[in-house]
Parts: C-alpha cells; sequence; structure tokens
C-alpha cells in the first residue's frame, strides 16, 4: 500500500480555499498511488490558536463531506484533524 504524506501552507481561517487545495493535493497524491493520504494537523483551519474557538467545529460540517464523498467514490482514506466544539481534535476521512 502508498501512503502519502501531504505537507501544505494553510490561509488560516480560510476553510473552504483550504479544503479545496487539500482536494488538489488529495488527487494528486493518488494519481501517484497513494491509497491512504495524511495532511498536517489542522491544515483544513490553518493552524491560528487565537482564532480556534471561532474555527472549531463538531466534525458534522458539510463542509468535510466532500471528504467521505472521496473515499466513498475511490479505493483510498485521507485524514485531516481539525478543532472541535468542545476544544478537542477530530479527524475529518
Amino acid at each position: 500500500m502508498k501512503i502519502g504524506a501531504i505537507q501544505c501552507k494553510a490561509i488560516p481561517g480560510d476553510i473552504n480555499t483550504n479544503i479545496a487545495r487539500h482536494l488538489q493535493l488529495l488527487e494528486r497524491a493518488t494519481e501517484h498511488g497513494a491509497r491512504l493520504v495524511f495532511f498536517p494537523e489542522l491544515s483544513i483551519t490553518g493552524y491560528e490558536p487565537r482564532l480556534a474557538k471561532s474555527l472549531a467545529m463538531t466534525g458534522k460540517e458539510a463542509v468535510l463531506g466532500v471528504f467521505q464523498e472521496c473515499s466513498n467514490q475511490s479505493a483510498y482514506s485521507t485524514k485531516a484533524r481539525h478543532v472541535r466544539s468542545d476544544g478537542e481534535c477530530s479527524g475529518a476521512q
């Protein structure tokens, strides 16, 4: 199994742009045969401690569903972590 480890720069607080970039990088990784792809911690929201509370998610946000849709349509899995509204870190898959 090929595993992809993505290193990318996130735009602080710009969740939609960060997710779009994740999807581009995910496509590139899978084109190279990756079946399990990891992204940096908090790369969806950008690592911004001062914005963490306002960017916190429950993990059920529709915007995160795109990762599940991609996994459902392909033979790969993704892991990207975000801050939950209870202050813990969680993963979007």
